[in-house]
């Protein structure tokens, strides 16, 4: 189904639709076509469309190339329809899916990357900017699933465990892809873009200057990568670039250099909100401004992607026990369930159930907990570096480069699983009294 709009309409009105389908490269169908409804400056609606003698009938909604076009432009009906075709995809993909059983965490991130984000992303410049907020329940859901969680935690800390980037991220790259793409072609599109770019008003003027800010790291990225002994700056404000002005070559770029401008805005997003990440362990001195500090020095997320935590032939049952390890927010853990479901008031401190001596936490079971044989102790001195980071040792893990370490981390958790006479299904001696 086709839609008029007031150019179209102008076209038509003149007599001159062939020249209007030559020029756009379309054939316009009498009996396909309806007009969104649409009033002028004065409110004024557009008077009755005629076409090869037939009246064209006024729609408030249409959809054109799979997006839903409504009369006030708010692209609310698309978003709701987007949204529900996603809920019912990622429900028919991971119902089967527990904690224990069925995909695990690495085939449940494909899987929404591949089959949800696409449709989520598709025509994202145009709609979804003003829209990402009706998604947060989803990606909600989608990360507790594929983590295996049972209680939501961080969402920062959901993002990088799941590899999915924040949806701004992506939305940025989308948009960034698309005005790259309608400059180089030097068509109509080029000239509204232009138009844009004069007009601060517009809703669309911010993407005219994160593009800029894109061309402006890559450019600096390029002159790094040709003279890597030299330091360089940004010599211009983005406002004093003009689109017409960029060079044809710098509207080129590879894949790479978009998969390092992601990680950079990633990294910024992370070191930005930090705080949303980090634990403060009440039985520590040290400061918590200190390891927030101390955190944004190492936030390196292409060093997560590029050596990720968990494997592709990891199980579903070990994925969910490691990644219980990293995010803590599991019932294994006394700390949590004491803080969160305050299950005993009588208890001040949340001790751990398999020694009795020390507060538990994901820490204290991977680095203190004295139950265990020779094997977690051997295990441990291989992770020592994560000792000192205390209950954030797993940021230091998940921002490390060092694949052994990921390993050793790995098998102390299978060890210490196998060992553990206290799960997620126990919460304490005294609910079973």
């Amino acid at each position: 189904m086709g839609v008029l709009n007031r150019k179209t309409y102008g076209a038509i009105h003149k007599g001159r639709p062939q020249n209007f389908g030559h020029e756009h490269k379309t054939e316009i169908v009498v009996l396909k076509t309806r007009a969104v409804k649409e009033a002028d400056a004065q409110g004024n609606i557009i008077p009755t469309i005629k076409m090869g003698g037939e009246t064209l009938s006024y729609v408030q909604k249409s959809k054109v190339l799979g997006v839903t076009i409504d009369e006030d432009l708010t692209f609310v009906n698309h978003a709701n329809l987007v949204l529900r075709n996603c809920w019912y995809a990622w429900n028919k993909m991971s119902c089967n899916t527990s904690r224990k059983r069925g995909l695990n965490s690495v085939s449940l991130q494909l899987l929404f990357k591949t089959v949800v984000l696409t449709k989520i992303l598709y025509a994202a410049p145009i709609w979804l900017q003003k829209r990402i907020d009706k998604f947060k329940d989803l990606f909600a859901r989608a990360i507790l699933k594929i983590t295996g969680s049972q209680f939501h935690f961080s969402k920062m800390l959901g993002e990088i465990l799941t590899g999915i980037p924040p949806l701004e991220i992506l939305v940025q790259e989308i948009t960034n892809k698309f005005i790259l793409k309608a400059l180089a072609q030097h068509d109509s599109v080029t000239s509204l873009l232009l138009q844009i770019e004069s007009f601060p008003n517009s809703q669309y003027y911010h993407q005219v200057t994160d593009l800029k800010k894109f061309l402006q790291w890559m450019m600096i990225m390029r002159q790094k990568s040709a003279n890597p002994d030299k330091s360089f700056t940004v010599s211009k404000s983005t406002h004093a670039i003009s689109l017409i002005e960029i060079p044809t070559n710098a509207l080129y770029y590879n894949e790479n250099e978009i998969h390092e401008y992601r990680c950079h805005l990633w990294d910024r997003y992370i070191k930005r909100d930090v705080h949303l990440i980090v634990k403060n362990d009440p039985y520590s001195i040290e400061p918590h401004s200190d390891v927030i500090d101390r955190v944004k020095d190492i936030v390196s997320i292409s060093s997560h992607l590029k050596f990720p935590l968990l494997s592709k032939g990891c199980s579903r049952f070990f994925t969910t026990n490691a990644l219980d390890f990293v995010h803590g927010h599991c019932l294994r853990f006394q700390d949590f369930s004491f803080s969160v479901l305050n299950y005993n008031r009588s208890v001040h401190i949340p001790i751990c159930l398999e020694c009795g001596v020390l507060p538990d936490s994901p820490f204290h079971k991977l680095f203190e907990c004295t139950v265990y044989d020779d094997n977690v102790t051997m295990l441990r001195s291989q992770t020592m570096e994560l000792h000192s980071w205390g209950v954030n040792f797993y940021l230091k893990l998940l921002f490390s480069e060092d694949k052994k370490v990921k390993n050793s981390f790995n098998s102390l958790v299978k060890h210490i699983c196998a060992q553990s006479d206290f799960d997620d299904n126990f919460l304490c001696i005294d609910s079973i009294e």
